[in-house]
């Protein structure tokens, strides 16, 4: 999470810009939400993945049970596993013009679901569920709108970078070009450092998906340790 709140993100903006009286209230939030759209779509930052999971329960009406309505944060899904035991699997996403080109009815078969697809936040599996499944989920989100004085970013140590953005935008907006292209310059070298902390990984093993050797805890055997 952010640290500062909207109304000390408004206080931060108004100092950038001399302290102006003929801004409002409204467009300072205006800008202050609008580079936070703008920040999360240069760069899906760890701080807005989640993870979840959901139970479906059948009602014996495959053209209901082949849908599961994600919500409407949902920017991306990453993966959907059932956990449930005995079923465990990763489900596979397919295209859209794939799956109805394979399954005209997709309300013909019912089983435990193998195949989905995303459309609108909602999920379509294939097979549809006959039985109670639990699925986990991971997925990412845009950052939630500001509205309340006292509402924090989604975005996590990034309040400077949106403070930046917003100065600039609003400078371009009241006709300070140059006010706005020293802001911006200072959202980007910004926002570079912090996608360059993005991708540092200390504790990760680069693994491809098709390796199939057995990948597991235990310690290596020392070469040097001669035993009898």
């Amino acid at each position: 999470m952010g640290t500062l709140t909207l109304s000390e993100f408004r206080d931060e903006v108004k100092s950038n810009l001399g302290e102006r009286d003929d801004v409002s209230d409204a467009r300072l939030n205006r800008n202050i939400n609008l580079a936070q759209t703008a920040c999360a779509r240069k760069a899906k930052f760890e701080e807005l993945n989640r993870i979840g999971t959901f139970t479906l329960t059948p009602t014996s009406v495959p053209a209901d049970d082949k849908f599961l309505d994600f919500g409407t944060d949902v920017r991306e899904l990453y993966s959907v596993r059932i956990t449930t035991d005995g079923k465990e699997r990763k489900l596979v996403r397919i295209s859209q013009r794939l799956f109805d080109k394979l399954y005209p009815d997709p309300t013909i078969r019912t089983g435990t679901p193998e195949q989905y697809i995303l459309w609108n936040n909602i999920i379509e599996f294939m097979p549809v569920p006959d039985a109670v499944i639990v699925l986990e989920s991971r997925w990412c989100i845009w950052p939630a709108v500001l509205s309340s004085d006292t509402a924090t970013s989604d975005l996590d140590q990034k309040d400077d970078i949106l403070i930046a953005w917003a100065t600039g935008r609003i400078m371009s907006q009241l006709g300070n070009i140059e006010g706005a292209r020293f802001q911006y310059a200072i959202f980007n070298r910004w926002f570079k450092d912090a996608k360059l902390e993005e991708v540092e990984k200390p504790d990760m093993t680069r693994v491809s998906e098709t390796q199939t050797t057995s990948m597991d805890s235990q310690p290596h055997l020392n070469p040097f340790n001669k035993t009898g």
